[in-house]
């Protein structure tokens, strides 16, 4: 798959754990909701669960 929209990214994703499927389907919601945003979407997510990571209150991310 080569694209530059998210939603089909995430979409086309295979993912396992449920908290992963669960991420994803709120970036696609946000994006249908917004109309655009769902790398972002994932980007800043990516930034705040690194954060809790760092600051030790992410145990198991």
């Amino acid at each position: 798959l080569l694209t530059r929209d998210g939603r089909r990214l995430l979409e086309a994703l295979s993912l396992e754990p449920p908290t992963a499927r669960m991420m994803a389907a709120c970036a696609c919601s946000h994006r249908a909701a917004t109309g655009d945003g769902a790398k972002t979407f994932v980007v800043l997510l990516a930034a705040v669960l690194g954060g809790l990571r760092a600051a030790g209150g992410g145990a198991g991310l």
